[in-house]
């Protein structure tokens, strides 16, 4: 943000020879308030976004810990439960972390994308684990979608997408097992979401480039 005011500055300096001293200073205040005000709701939402990542872990966390204590004579359960307890040792972790200072940095796009690409993995092994493409826990997939739907620009709901499709498919292909017809199903339903989850990531995009359009704009003339 502290490049962004002298560019309003200069930007207003410009236009100096259309207004009067003091209604070009009110101008630059009036611009300089609108920046502000867009790159503050621009933390808060990736803030937000880390607290909502983290809470829903842990929920989805203890509903896993119902299942798997109901169904514990299936096998592999204590590798399922150590890979949930990875799941909830990393959202520990996120929480803790100084999560201001990671949303501001030059590194934000890359730590949230880590994060998913790790959820997505996690979900693919405890479903290898369980029964496959079949196992309640495939439909975490739609959550990972669901959450870069919210919160990620459409490049990176792009890639979280592909990679939530191709981890199911990956699922369904080394269980022998697999019920093709079923994959198939499941896989397009998870590509239909996925595109419809870029589309509002899409529509996200818009919205925020409106804000910034408004937030360069003259505030006295609207131009």
């Amino acid at each position: 943000m502290r490049g962004v005011a002298p560019r309003v500055d200069a930007f207003w300096m410009k236009e100096a020879g259309t207004y009067s001293p003091s209604r070009l200073g009110r101008a630059i205040a009036a611009a300089r308030r609108l920046v502000a005000i867009s790159g503050g709701a621009e933390m808060q939402h990736w803030v937000v976004a880390v607290k909502t990542g983290v809470l829903t872990t842990f929920g989805v966390a203890g509903a896993a810990a119902v299942y798997l204590v109901a169904t514990w004579g299936e096998p592999y359960r204590t590798l399922d439960v150590a890979l949930w307890a990875v799941a909830v040792a990393t959202g520990v972790l996120i929480w803790l972390m100084p999560t201001e200072r990671i949303v501001a940095s030059s590194h934000r796009n890359f730590f949230f994308l880590a994060w998913s690409g790790l959820d997505v993995l996690l979900i693919a092994a405890v479903c290898v684990l369980d029964t496959g493409a079949t196992s309640p826990f495939a439909l975490l997939f739609f959550l990972t979608l669901a959450f870069a739907a919210l919160f990620y620009p459409l490049p990176m709901m792009v890639i979280v997408g592909a990679l939530t499709v191709g981890a199911l498919l990956v699922v369904g292909f080394v269980d022998p097992a697999t019920d093709y017809a079923q994959l198939w199903y499941f896989t397009a339903c998870l590509t239909a979401t996925a595109l419809m989850c870029g589309w509002q990531a899409r529509n996200h995009d818009r919205q925020r480039t409106e804000l910034m359009r408004a937030s360069r704009s003259d505030p006295l003339t609207g131009s």
